[in-house]
């Protein structure tokens, strides 16, 4: 059968379903590749001591499932006092992220420091290889300022997508360390810190003895008052038992984790 040469042209409405058709398939193929991270199903368990700061990594993998590694960081640490991640990056079959360790020191004269280890997930044949780093100390000092600690100090720290905030209860200063450059400032105000809480923006709450500021996402001051205010996340719940250890004093311990997901 010999077609004209209007039979031969297609219909101009279904070549449009057409290309919408792949358009819908390659958007949704792309949104599945990109939700599904290579360390899904796998997860590290932090714990920490006065001198070391362990990571096991178990999970699943592929349909398996176990423990893939361990890591000790022990530099050494005087008195380790809190643990946080950065946020993860890809390349390839890698995830790298720092993690950030402060020691309050057992001295209150002396310097705290921030301790930053790059920590690498190699996924090949199933598994997972673990690797850490020690990437850079940083003194948490700044224009003749210390952030100190020392025996029977506690520890608070939180990071927005930019700054690490830490900070100790013998300490009327909170340091900033920019995570790109290492780079450090110091925030604070009112005596010395009680604790820190950080929303999912990455503005900070800065609560000391005789007050409170807020602190933008890179460590600028933003808002300041007497008392105690809050701010709260999307992780972590803002509970009656952390005003009430705040206005007591005490600092609240947030959980062991990363600044964000």
């Amino acid at each position: 059968m010999i077609l004209d040469d209007q039979e031969k042209q297609v219909n101009p409405m279904w070549s449009r379903v057409g290309v919408a058709t792949i358009l819908w398939l390659l958007s949704c193929c792309a949104a599945t590749a990109k939700n599904t991270a290579l360390d899904d199903g796998v997860f590290a368990m932090y714990n920490l001591s006065k001198t070391a700061v362990t990571i096991s990594l178990c999970g699943s993998i592929d349909g398996g499932s176990g423990c893939f590694g361990f890591a000790r960081m022990h530099p050494p640490f005087e008195r380790a006092c809190a643990v946080l991640e950065g946020l993860p990056s890809t390349n390839g079959n890698v995830i790298s992220r720092d993690i950030y360790i402060l020691d309050e020191r057992a001295s209150a004269s002396d310097v705290a420091s921030l301790y930053v280890y790059t920590r690498t997930d190699t996924f090949s044949n199933g598994g997972d290889t673990l690797s850490v780093v020690q990437k850079a100390k940083v003194p948490l000092t700044f224009s003749g300022f210390n952030v100190t600690g020392g025996e029977g100090a506690r520890c608070s720290m939180v990071a927005s997508d930019v700054s690490v905030f830490a900070g100790t209860t013998a300490s009327d200063h909170v340091g900033v360390v920019n995570k790109s450059t290492l780079g450090v400032t110091l925030t604070g105000g009112g005596g010395p810190l009680v604790s820190l809480f950080v929303d999912e923006r990455g503005y900070v709450s800065v609560d000391a003895r005789d007050g409170f500021l807020i602190v933008t996402p890179d460590g600028r001051g933003a808002f300041s008052g007497g008392g105690h205010e809050f701010l709260v996340g999307t992780r972590r719940a803002l509970t009656l038992d952390d005003v009430k250890t705040v206005r007591q004093g005490n600092p609240v311990t947030e959980p062991v984790g990363s600044s964000r997901p």
